[in-house]
């Protein structure tokens, strides 16, 4: 019976729990997304895939192609889906970044899944054909002021073109040459807790039998 399980046995049981509990967690998202845009402009909303975690704040630096793209800091607003303002300008020693905050000191609640904030761009004249958009200097916390584990997923697109359509991914960065493998995260956790939850079962009947 459970009552009568050793030492070890428990302490398996504990590992294994521990296992499927660490397996589940995963490295927060940040996105970028090009949405559909009057000719000329190009709408790129940041949204977060949370993975299950509480997130309560965002940054980043959204730099971008100033040979064939403009952006008034005006332009950009926080999504209305959190609750949390958008803090958010252009540096003056960095023209080609938008740098960016989003959360509010009196209101710590978890983010909903979603857009976080969107930017509109003017396209001008000159540049390549994609005229990028990037993430960089990633940065998210839970409510407690802890900071999570964060990806770029993917980290960039192009502003000119087919709404959506990604630019060439940078080589240095190693989760856009591997963005689809937060759609696996799910079964493997369910996988890893079916396995544990099998041990647990053969523990015990093998403990009930040798009583």
């Amino acid at each position: 019976m459970l009552g009568t399980m050793t030492r070890p046995s428990w302490l398996a049981v504990t590992t294994l729990a521990t296992v499927a509990f660490c397996g589940s967690a995963a490295a927060v998202d940040l996105k970028l997304e090009r949405r559909s845009s009057p000719a000329g402009s190009a709408r790129v909303c940041v949204t977060l895939d949370s993975k299950g975690a509480d997130v309560a704040g965002t940054q980043n630096d959204l730099t971008f192609d100033s040979s064939c793209a403009t952006l008034d800091p005006d332009k950009c607003v926080a999504s209305e889906g959190h609750g949390k303002p958008l803090h958010g300008s252009i540096p003056a020693n960095m023209p080609s970044t938008f740098r960016s905050l989003v959360f509010a000191l009196d209101n710590v609640d978890p983010m909903v899944d979603g857009d976080v904030y969107c930017c509109d761009f003017a396209l001008k004249e000159g540049g390549d054909a994609c005229c990028a958009a990037e993430l960089s200097g990633l940065g998210v916390s839970d409510p407690q002021g802890v900071a999570l584990d964060v990806t770029a997923a993917p980290g960039r697109v192009c502003l000119a073109g087919d709404a959506g359509a990604p630019a060439a991914p940078v080589a240095k960065s190693a989760p856009e040459t591997q963005s689809p493998a937060p759609a696996a995260s799910a079964p493997s956790w369910v996988w890893v807790v079916l396995f544990a939850a099998a041990v647990m079962a053969i523990l015990f009947f093998a403990l009930r039998k040798a009583d």
